[in-house]
């Protein structure tokens, strides 16, 4: 991940591994206005299994930077690229925008990924 600086931990979800990691950067620096931003989750299943069922460290590396990429294109730059968490089957990558851009970024994230089941969903996140 190029942009921020990351921080992991492993837990367990559903019986299953699952490691989360955090932009700490932004964690860090909670006074950026969120009140115009809701919450995005881009869903990326792994092509590769992998150990445990967690993806090979290459292919979550390729997802990463292709979600990075998608976010660092002209009019969405402002968004906020906060967490990233892997587990059985997938890849979630979190990010904050703003309301108008979801569409947009679904399309952009969806041709990104395309040849994957890829889901998109936003919701407001106020806390």
């Amino acid at each position: 991940m190029s942009s921020g600086e990351w921080m992991s931990y492993g837990f367990e979800m559903d019986d299953q591994p699952a490691f989360c990691m955090f932009n700490m950067e932004y964690v860090e620096s909670l006074d950026q206005p969120r009140s115009q931003s809701v919450a995005l989750l881009v869903r990326v299943p792994f092509m590769t299994e992998g150990t445990a069922g967690v993806g090979e460290q290459e292919e979550v590396d390729q997802i990463r930077d292709t979600f990075e990429a998608v976010l660092s294109k002209g009019e969405f730059v402002e968004a906020i690229h906060f967490a990233s968490v892997r587990c059985v089957g997938q890849l979630d990558e979190w990010a904050y925008c703003e309301p108008k851009l979801i569409a947009r970024l679904e399309e952009e994230c969806k041709a990104a990924f395309a040849g994957r089941q890829v889901e998109v969903h936003a919701q407001e996140d106020p806390e």
